[in-house]
Order: C-alpha cells, then sequence, then structure tokens
C-alpha cells in the first residue's frame, strides 16, 4: 500500500487492487490495476462502516446508511461511471460483483445497481426479508430471514442453480461463478464452475468457522464452528430517543442491531452494521422514539 494501513477493521479486493476500512472511517489503497478512480474516493468522504470492491470500481457504505461508489462499471465494451445516487438511503450492507453492485435495506429488500448483460441487476420480484447478501462475478446470491436461498444473473456453469434442500445456513459467499454455503452445522455445500476443484469440499473437513470465495478458489476458517447467527448483547440503555447495547465482537465479522416495533410485525428492520476487531462495540439506534421496541443483534460476515 501507498501509506501504511494502520487499525483496519474491514479489507476488500478488487481486480489488482484492494482497499482497507480503518476505525476512523477513512480509507487506505493498494495494488495498481482497475481504473484509477476505483483507487480515488471522494474528497470529504467519511464515516464509512463498510466497503466493497469490483473489477474497476469501489463502493462504500456510511453510517447513515448512503453510499458512495466511485470507479467504472465495464459494460462490455466501454467503461462508464454509474454512480449511485444520494437518494438511494436507508443501506445497510452491501457487496460488488465484477461490474455491479448489491445493496440490501433496512427493510430487508434488495437493489442492484451496475452493469446488466446477465441480468444481475434484475432483483427478483417480490424478494423481502433478506439478510445476507453477496455478488459474485456476474450473479447474485441472497438469504432470507426464513432461510430461502436465492440466486439470479448469470448462469453459464450452473451458479444460479441453488441445490435443492439447503437449510440451516448461517452465511454465503461467491466467486466468479461458483458459490458457497455455510450451515450451522459447520458443514460447507458448494456449487457452480469447478474446473479447479473449488467446489470439491473436502470431505474429511473439520467443521467450519467462516468462508470466502475467490474467483476460482475457495477458503474456509475450520476448527471451531460458525459463528453464531446472533451475538450475545449486554448493557442495554434507552436514553433521549437512543437505544444502544454493548456486543462482544469478533474480528472479521460484523454485528448488526435488527428491530420490530411490534413483535406481530413480520420484518425486522436492519441497522447499518459495525465491523468486528475483537473489542466490545456500542451498538446504537437513533431513531428509537418509543421505548416499547424490540431488538435481537445478528452476527455476519462481511
Amino acid at each position: 500500500m501507498g501509506r501504511r494501513a494502520v487499525h483496519v477493521i474491514e479489507i476488500a479486493a478488487g481486480y489488482r487492487y484492494h482497499a482497507a476500512l480503518r476505525t476512523d472511517g477513512s480509507l487506505v489503497f493498494g495494488g495498481s490495476g482497475g481504473s484509477p478512480g476505483a483507487r480515488t474516493p471522494p474528497a470529504g468522504l467519511s464515516n464509512v462502516v463498510a466497503i466493497a470492491a469490483g473489477r474497476q470500481h469501489t463502493i462504500t457504505l456510511r453510517s447513515d446508511g448512503t453510499i458512495v461508489n466511485f470507479g467504472e462499471y465495464w459494460n462490455g465494451a466501454t467503461s462508464a461511471a454509474m454512480p449511485i445516487p444520494s437518494t438511494v438511503t436507508d443501506i445497510v450492507a452491501v457487496s460488488a460483483g465484477y461490474d455491479h453492485d448489491l445493496l440490501l435495506r433496512g427493510d430487508g429488500t434488495v437493489l442492484a445497481w451496475g452493469w446488466n448483460g446477465y441480468g444481475q441487476t434484475n432483483v427478483p420480484p417480490g424478494l423481502t426479508n433478506a439478510t445476507l447478501i453477496v455478488a459474485g462475478g456476474d450473479h447474485n446470491v441472497v438469504l432470507t430471514d426464513t432461510g430461502l436461498l436465492l440466486a439470479w444473473g448469470r448462469n453459464d456453469e450452473g451458479q444460479t442453480n441453488v441445490p435443492p434442500g439447503l437449510s440451516n445456513v448461517v452465511s454465503i459467499a461467491a466467486g466468479s461463478a461458483h458459490n458457497l454455503v455455510l450451515k450451522s452445522d459447520g458443514t460447507i455445500r458448494a456449487w457452480g464452475f469447478n474446473i479447479y476443484g473449488q467446489c470439491n469440499v473436502p470431505p474429511s473437513l473439520p467443521a467450519a468457522g467462516r468462508i470466502a470465495a475467490g474467483a476460482y478458489s475457495s477458503l474456509a476458517i475450520v476448527g471451531d464452528g460458525p459463528l453464531s447467527a446472533f451475538a450475545p448483547a449486554t448493557s442495554p440503555s434507552y436514553a433521549d430517543g437512543t437505544f444502544s447495547v454493548s456486543v462482544s465482537t469478533v474480528g472479521g465479522a460484523h454485528c448488526r442491531m435488527e428491530y420490530k416495533d411490534s413483535l406481530e410485525q413480520a420484518r425486522w428492520r436492519l441497522l447499518p452494521p459495525v465491523a468486528g476487531d475483537g473489542t466490545d462495540k456500542l451498538l446504537t439506534d437513533a431513531s428509537a422514539a418509543t421505548s416499547r421496541r424490540y431488538y435481537r443483534v445478528r452476527q455476519t460476515q462481511p
């Protein structure tokens, strides 16, 4: 990297470049590939809580739920800047494909932006209650609160053909044209492009705790089993319209507070994630106008 990256809480790898998010919300870039604009954030960009990197663009999520993306999308023939409008708000998670972005809103709905040559930005009608999103090269995979997995976009290698009967999924990852899912018992399922054996999960693999996918490879951290889908929270506090809880975070994972105003409501509202670094973090909801609100804290991979 051109500058020493210290106090890093999140990293993202694009095409021949990489980005790091620091605890103060600033970004550091390295590498020389992709568009130079992908490594040049707008002046004054601050309060970043999550990042993702594509072929030649970078997308950032700010603490107020707004998005700033920069660089270019390749549309099969030329490159073009396609900034996400500032009117797109209430975003709580982001993921980047080669030349498109996937956005998760606080109400569990999903938005997609960028090049659409394979239908990767055509979000399936009626998709709600999403909790995890991931963009592959030219496809997407989404997990809903009911455990349903949906995939769409490019399907030349079967990457959007979700295997039937998948259940108890707690994490998802996507490569160029293959996918991984981590189940609550620590087992892994994979499907899609497999010429390099990236979908051949070792039969004797111990219970996995984390998964990740490269363009043509798959990775897992094994030994302790998966992170709990929900994280224990302590020291709840409500004052002046703000609710807060303390959470013991895990390095490399995210914690996100979710709430309902009534247990009869079908959807949990999602709040922006906080990147874990192994220390205790305070999660807050500044919109808690009433003390009668129900909360839970979800622990996820970025």
